[in-house]
C-alpha cells in the first residue's frame, strides 16, 4: 500500500546509507533497554515503554523528506487548511463502548498538533466528505497514510489496532497519547524519524529482519522500507537526527551493531513543534520573505553591497566598482537605513566586496578582478573602514571570493569563473592571508559560490549560470572541499544565491537581475536543496534585485535588496517560521 513519508524534508537529494556509529556523546541521549519485547496481536509491545509498531505503507514509493521531521514534497495540506476527520466502521473492531473511548482520546491528542502548526483538525460524522477517516480492526494494526497522500484512497486512512479486551482493561494516557499523536504525525505528512538520513543508524539487518519477522510477521522488504534511512536523492528537505521525536521507534541495542538504543517517547519534542510550524508556518503563505517596510531611490551604480554587524550595530556598506564612491550607513532597529557614517571615493575596479571574521574582529576584503590588486581592512568599533592589514598584488582573473571559519581556523575559497581554477588559503588571525593548501583546475562557467552552513557541517554550493547547473560539496573539518552531496540542473540565469537560516532549518534564496524572479527552497541538513517553498518576484516584476543580504536586529529578521542598475533599495520583512 502506498503512504508518505515523516521527516521534514522536501526535493531531490543525493542518496545516502551509510551506516554510522553514533559519538559518545550522542549515545548519552539515546539509551534504552529494551529486552522485555513480546508481540500483541499483530503489532510489536515493549512492555517498559508500551509502544504500538506503526507500519509505514509508502516504502515501495520514492521517499522525500524536511528538520527534525521527516516529509514528502507532495503531500503536504495547504496551509491553515482545516482536515475533516471522520470515524469509520471496520471490521474486527471492538464493541461501541470502547470504540467511543478511543474516539475520545484521538479527539484529545489529536488537536496536541494544532497548537504548533497552522492546521485544525474538524471531527464529523461525515465520512464522504472527510479527509482522515480513522478505522478500529483489531488485526490492521496502527498505521495511516502520510499527509494529502489520503486523497489517493477511498476507506479508512488510518486505523488504530487496539483489542476491545485492552481497551475494557485500560490503556495507559501516555500509550493512547503517543501513539495518536504519531499517526496523526503521518497525517500531516511526516515520515518516520529514524529514517532520516542524518540518523546514520547502525541496524544489524540480519537481527533486525529476524526481530520483526517473529514480533510482526513483517517480510525482509516490508522491515527494510520502515527501517532504512531514505534516500536524499528524493527527499525535499531533513535537519539533524532528533531521537526525541514523536516520529520515531523504540530501538533495541539487540537489533543494532552498535552500542545505539532510542526510547520510546509520548511528548512532541522541540524539533517535532519547530519542525511541523517550519511546514505549517502561522500565517497563510509559507515563505520567509514578508511584506516591505521601506523603499530607497538612490544613484545608479552600487554594485557591492555587504551588511556587517559589529557589537549590537549593523551597518550597511556599499561600493561602485565603476566610480570608486563607498558608503557605510548605520541600520536602524526597525530595520530602516539609518544615518551615513563613511563616505569616501577609493580608486575603481574593485569587483569583489566580502566582509569576513576572525575571532571578534571584523575586516572587509577588497578584489580587482581585472588586475590582482588585494587590500583587506580592519573595521573600526563605530562601523567606519580602519587600517590596512594586507596589500597583495594577485594574478588578474578571480572573481570568487568565499570566507570561512573551521573551528580556530580560517579559510579562503577564490575562483576564477573564465578558467575554472580554484585555490584555497589559510586566513591568519590577524586577517592577512596566509598559505596556500590546495589549488585546482576545475571546469570553466561557475558564476556564483556561496559557503553555507548546516548544524555543524558547512558546505559549498556552486551554481553555472549558463547551463543552470547547481552542485554542492562538503567543507571538511581541515578546510579542504569535500565529498559532493548535490548534483542538478535548474533552469538557467540565476544571478544571486544567499542561505538563511530560521528555527533550526535552512533555505536557500536565488533571484534574477533579469526579471526579478526570487525562489525560496528547503535545504536539508545533509547539504542538499529541497521543495521550493516561494516562487514569486514580490510584486516587482520591473525589478530585478542585483543584491540581497540578510540581517537580523535583536529578534527581528529583515532583507536588503537592491537594484544597481536603477538604484533602487527596499527592506522587506523575514518571517522566523
Amino acid at each position: 500500500m502506498k503512504t508518505i513519508t515523516t521527516i521534514y524534508l522536501l526535493l531531490f537529494f543525493s542518496a545516502i546509507s551509510a551506516q554510522i556509529k553514533p559519538t559518545s556523546k550522542f549515545n548519552r541521549n539515546v539509551t534504552v533497554k529494551n529486552n522485555n519485547i513480546k508481540k500483541i496481536g499483530s503489532t510489536l509491545l515493549q512492555q517498559n515503554n508500551s509502544i504500538e509498531m506503526c507500519s509505514a505503507m509508502d516504502f515501495d514509493f520514492p521517499p522525500v523528506l524536511p528538520n527534525a521531521v521527516v516529509i514528502l514534497p507532495n503531500v503536504i495540506w495547504d496551509n491553515g487548511a482545516t482536515l475533516k476527520v471522520a470515524f469509520v466502521s471496520s471490521s474486527n473492531q471492538p464493541k461501541k463502548a470502547q470504540r467511543l473511548t478511543v474516539e475520545a482520546k484521538v479527539k484529545k491528542y489529536a488537536k496536541e498538533w494544532e497548537k504548533h502548526a497552522n492546521i485544525k483538525f474538524q471531527f464529523t460524522t461525515n465520512s464522504s466528505s472527510a479527509d482522515i477517516r480513522i478505522g478500529m480492526d483489531t488485526t490492521s494494526g496502527w498505521w495511516s497514510k502520510i499527509g494529502t497522500d489520503a486523497k489517493n484512497f477511498t476507506g479508512k486512512t488510518m486505523n488504530f489496532g487496539w483489542d476491545g479486551s485492552d481497551i475494557k482493561n485500560g490503556i495507559s494516557e501516555s500509550r493512547y497519547k503517543r501513539t495518536i499523536l504519531h499517526e496523526f504525525g503521518h497525517a500531516l505528512g511526516l515520515k518516520h524519524e529514524h529514517q532520516n538520513p542524518a540518523a546514520g543508524i547502525c541496524w544489524d539487518w540480519k537481527k533486525a529482519i529476524a526481530f520483526y519477522k517473529r514480533t510482526n510477521g513483517w517480510s525482509e522488504k516490508k522491515t527494510r522500507g520502515n527501517l532504512e534511512a531514505l534516500s536524499t536523492r528524493n527527499i525535499g528537505n531533513s535537519t539533524r537526527f532528533d531521537p526525541k521525536s514523536i516520529m520515531i521507534y523504540g530501538i533495541s541495542n539487540s537489533i543494532t551493531s552498535c552500542d545505539f538504543e532510542v526510547k520510546s517517547n509520548s511528548e512532541l519534542s522541540s524539533f517535532d513543534k519547530i519542525g511541523i510550524g517550519n511546514i505549517y508556518p502561522n500565517r497563510t503563505n509559507r515563505h520567509l520573505l514578508g511584506p516591505g517596510l521601506f523603499a530607497y531611490q538612490w544613484t545608479s551604480g552600487w554594485d557591492n553591497v555587504e551588511v556587517v554587524k559589529i557589537g549590537n550595530t549593523n551597518y550597511l556598506f556599499m561600493l561602485k566598482s565603476k566610480t570608486g564612491d563607498v558608503h557605510i550607513n548605520r541600520l536602524n532597529q526597525n530595520g530602516s537605513v539609518g544615518a551615513k557614517i563613511f563616505d569616501k571615493k577609493w580608486t575603481t575596479g574593485w569587483t569583489t566586496v566580502r566582509i569576513f571574521q576572525r575571532g571578534s574582529q571584523s575586516f572587509l576584503f577588497l578584489l580587482k578582478k581585472g588586475t590582482g590588486d588585494v587590500h583587506i581592512h580592519k573595521f573600526n568599533s563605530n562601523g567606519t573602514v580602519g587600517p590596512r592589514v594586507y596589500d597583495k598584488k594577485w594574478t588578474s582573473g578571480w572573481s570568487i571570493a568565499e570566507f570561512y571559519n573551521q573551528g580556530s581556523n580560517g579559510f579562503l575559497y577564490l575562483r576564477k569563473t573564465a578558467t575554472g581554477k580554484s585555490k584555497i588559503f589559510k586566513v591568519n588571525t590577524n586577517g592577512t592571508i596566509g598559505s596556500q593548501i590546495r589549488e585546482t583546475n576545475g571546469t570553466p562557467g561557475w558564476s556564483l559560490a556561496k559557503v553555507f552552513q548546516t548544524n555543524f557541517q558547512k558546505h559549498l554550493f556552486l551554481y553555472r549560470s549558463s547551463t543552470g547547473e547547481a552542485r554542492i560539496y562538503k567543507l571538511n573539518s581541515n578546510g579542504l572541499v569535500g565529498g559532493r552531496t548535490y548534483n542538478k540542473t535548474w533552469t538557467r540565469g540565476w544571478t544571486t544565491a544567499e542561505f538563511k537560516g530560521s528555527n533550526h532549518q535552512q533555505y536557500i534564496f536565488l533571484m534574477k537581475y533579469k526579471d526579478g524572479k526570487i525562489k525560496q527552497n528547503f535545504v536539508s541538513a545533509s547539504g542538499t536543496v529541497g521543495d521550493n517553498v516561494f516562487d514569486n518576484n514580490l510584486n516587482r516584476p520591473d525589478i530585478g534585485w542585483s543584491a540581497a543580504k540578510f540581517f537580523t536586529n535583536g529578534s527581528k529578521n529583515y532583507v536588503f535588496l537592491m537594484n544597481k542598475k536603477k538604484g533602487t533599495a527596499v527592506i522587506n520583512k523575514v518571517y522566523n517560521n
